[in-house]
């Protein structure tokens, strides 16, 4: 009986070292679990925040794409209409001119 209660103290010490070892690698299996749950968490977070900055960078090209073109189409006007207005002045001054050689040819006469 003695060695029989030896025996079963034994396989209970036996069973505690077990448990505890195999509490120990379950707890390290749900911390490496946990772990590679929080990787995951951060990779996705930093591709949104890499996807969010490509966006932003995008939006800001096209905006100084769309700024670009504006300004060039807002020069080409003001060229047109500087030509034009220059055209305008010369055919005056020509016209002046005209009625000033005009008027010098008719008193000379």
């Amino acid at each position: 009986l003695s060695s029989h209660l030896t025996q079963m103290e034994e396989d209970t010490d036996s069973l505690s070292e077990s448990n505890e070892n195999n509490n120990s690698r379950t707890l390290g299996r749900e911390i490496s679990m946990k772990k590679e749950d929080t990787d995951d968490e951060n990779q996705q977070h930093q591709q949104q925040q890499g996807s969010l900055k490509k966006d932003n960078k995008n939006d800001n090209q096209n905006q100084n794409n769309t700024n670009n073109n504006n300004n060039e189409k807002e020069n080409t006007e003001n060229n047109q209409n500087n030509i034009n207005q220059n055209n305008i002045n010369n055919n005056e001054n020509e016209k002046n001119e005209n009625n000033e050689n005009n008027k010098i040819s008719n008193t000379k006469k």
